[in-house]
């Protein structure tokens, strides 16, 4: 009788456990430098995006851990679920193979090719038959849209280790353009010589806003990432709630 009384209390238990939601009070986040919305200095994260997205996970009583490293690290580590979130990311069929985007928008940004003041650019809508004859230059592991994509498909993009570099490599005519997000490019351009800020400006071009919407991001394969999402989801309209009417 009292091994019996034993198993039921154990079923009751687990049972109980098994139908409570999944708790998550620690999530591990791999990021890089996307400078002014996530800087990695000394291993420590902070920025806009860091600032916003700690806080909508605060308000769910979720810690965040982080890690920084290279964004083509970054990536691996999402996928084999060695880390739980990142951000920002933009979206790509390719990435949604291996990534999972939780659905609200972090942030837009605004992709622009910057190039020599001595560059004349076209005055229309820039297509891939006007930058054909270019090289153009980016970032490892950054995404940049369709149009960027059909373009390293077909001659490739010639990527640097950061932001910075690419600059560099643009000052020294080793690439035309540097296609870059406007805010981190004109963080980095205020940060040089004079004579350089000078001789460098830039020239949109339109993509659509799927192209431009920013998210986090975790494993496609990670058990989690439903739960994460609606912790994200639940955060944020915590946070709206305190916004004073």
């Amino acid at each position: 009788m009292r091994r019996v009384l034993i198993l039921t209390l154990f079923l009751v238990s687990f049972t109980t456990r098994a139908k409570q939601p999944n708790q998550l009070h620690l999530l591990r986040v791999a990021v890089g430098d996307f400078y002014p919305y996530v800087t990695c200095k000394d291993g420590e994260a902070k920025g806009i995006n860091v600032y916003l997205v700690e806080k909508a996970f605060k308000a769910v009583n979720v810690q965040l851990e982080y890690t920084c490293m290279p964004w083509s690290r970054v990536y691996k580590s999402l996928y084999r679920n060695r880390q739980d979130i990142s951000f920002p990311y933009l979206k790509s069929s390719e990435r949604r193979n291996q990534l999972y985007y939780l659905k609200t928008p972090l942030m837009v940004t605004r992709l622009v090719f910057f190039h020599l003041e001595t560059m004349t650019m076209p005055n229309h809508e820039i297509s891939l038959k006007d930058i054909s004859d270019l090289k153009l230059g980016g970032v490892l592991g950054y995404e940049y849209g369709q149009l960027i994509k059909q373009y390293d498909q077909k001659f490739g993009l010639y990527r640097s280790a950061s932001s910075q570099d690419g600059f560099n490599r643009l000052l020294k005519d080793r690439i035309d353009i540097l296609v870059e997000e406007q805010n981190v490019g004109e963080a980095i351009i205020a940060s040089l010589p004079m004579s350089q800020r000078e001789a460098i400006t830039f020239t949109p071009f339109t993509e659509t806003r799927e192209d431009t919407n920013n998210y986090i991001v975790t494993g496609a394969n990670n058990p989690n990432k439903a739960r994460i999402d609606e912790l994200y989801e639940k955060g944020l309209r915590l946070l709206n709630e305190q916004k004073p009417q």
